[in-house]
């Protein structure tokens, strides 16, 4: 290492130790104020009124073999009515245009909750641990212009 790196690194090394060591003593402080520690309202947003829809996120085939229809949820075999209950929530993405959409998995457990038109998110979105815990909140770009034909 040349002199002039290893200066460096000394001063980088005393100037961390002096700056942790005010810090403690309080000679350094940070002022907080009342903005600080206002929530920020992650759900706002640009649009207005949006209704509120139920979509579940899981995979679906109904296939014929022979005269029977055979119907699948995530893979299993399901009876025509579970097949329905999923089914009859599949056109609350492709109509959302806008809404808020809340996504379930199969056993109506929320995975996620957002603004989205149709399959885009647009706006906040809100993805759950499958214990209710919030585990991830983002916030995607809004189209405040009202046109989605190039959106």
């Amino acid at each position: 290492m040349t002199i002039l790196k290893t200066r460096i690194a000394v001063f980088i090394l005393l100037f961390g130790l002096c700056f942790n060591n005010l810090f403690s003593q309080g000679a350094i402080t940070t002022k907080l104020t009342a903005a600080d520690s206002v929530m920020t309202d992650v759900t706002k947003s640009v649009y207005k009124n949006l209704e509120t829809r139920k979509f579940y996120s899981v995979q679906m085939s109904a296939n014929q073999s022979g005269e029977k229809n055979v119907y699948e949820v995530n893979g299993k075999k399901v009876s025509k009515m579970t097949y329905n209950k999923y089914y009859s929530k599949w056109k609350n993405m492709v109509t959302c245009k806008p809404c808020i959409l809340e996504s379930y998995d199969e056993n109506d457990i929320l995975i996620s909750k957002g603004i989205q038109y149709t399959d885009c998110s647009v706006g906040f979105r809100i993805t759950y641990y499958p214990n209710k815990k919030i585990k991830l909140i983002a916030h995607y770009k809004e189209n405040d212009t009202g046109n989605w034909k190039n959106a």
